[in-house]
């Protein structure tokens, strides 16, 4: 079965100075397997200037449903001036937002934020 994640956060905390003002955030999506392994399914867009973004962007993920799916994503801020900021992370289980009506699922994230 195929799933489509889209993605979205709120109250993101501030990790940028002063004088920068609001973030540019973007996501980073990672699949784990039940053995603990890490696949890399993408990135987001940039949405600049905002602590609230909404992506564009959609990920297809297979699943089968029978086996245990949890989709990793982990927000950073996109610094022109040095590393990415971390902003939060999220573990989401593919198969809780497929049971719930009408497919969405809103999880606080470890770092602030929604």
């Amino acid at each position: 079965m195929k799933v489509q994640l889209s993605l979205y956060a709120k109250n993101l905390p501030k990790v940028t100075s002063l004088f920068q003002g609001a973030a540019n955030p973007y996501a980073v999506v990672k699949t784990l397997s039940e053995d603990g392994k890490a696949v890399d399914v993408g990135k987001t867009e940039v949405v600049t200037k905002t602590l609230d973004p909404t992506w564009t962007t959609r990920f297809i993920l297979e699943h089968d449903f029978e086996t245990t799916l949890h989709v990793s994503v982990a927000v950073f801020h996109k610094d022109d001036k040095g590393e990415p900021k971390p902003m939060g992370s999220a573990l989401i289980d593919v198969v809780t937002v497929a049971d719930s009506k009408p497919f969405t699922v809103s999880k606080g994230m470890k770092g602030g934020g929604e």
